[in-house]
């Protein structure tokens, strides 16, 4: 595997700060997400597989899955805007499931389990 990139806790924090709004800092994606749909849970699959045998690509499928998981709950907020709550309440659902998936997938990787103990 090759050498993390070297990232500052500056750097990290002010990431962190930027995104701490209670005002929404991304736009709703456009027509390509419909085509993006089924992509959510596949693509946690594939990183939590890249996990698994320590690939190189482990980070940068984590970040395209959760660039997915914003683009469901960006998605989801523009269909409540034009009255579709069902759908809306969809991407929403889903969404939430695969954080759920992602945080139990790091349970996995946790050898204390830590976890679990609250």
């Amino acid at each position: 595997m090759s050498r993390p990139k070297q990232v500052s806790s500056g750097q990290i924090s002010s990431i962190i700060s930027r995104f701490d709004s209670p005002r929404l800092l991304s736009e709703a994606p456009t027509s390509y997400f419909e085509n993006d749909k089924g992509y959510l849970f596949p693509r946690l699959e594939r990183a939590a597989m890249n996990q698994i045998y320590e690939g190189d690509a482990t980070i940068s499928r984590y970040a395209l899955w959760a660039e997915t998981v914003r683009d469901y709950i960006l998605y989801a907020s523009s269909l409540f805007e034009e009255g579709d709550t069902d759908g809306g309440k969809d991407l929403i659902i889903r969404a939430a499931n695969s954080l759920s998936a992602f945080y139990e997938i790091q349970s996995c990787f946790d050898p204390d389990n830590l976890s679990s103990k609250g």
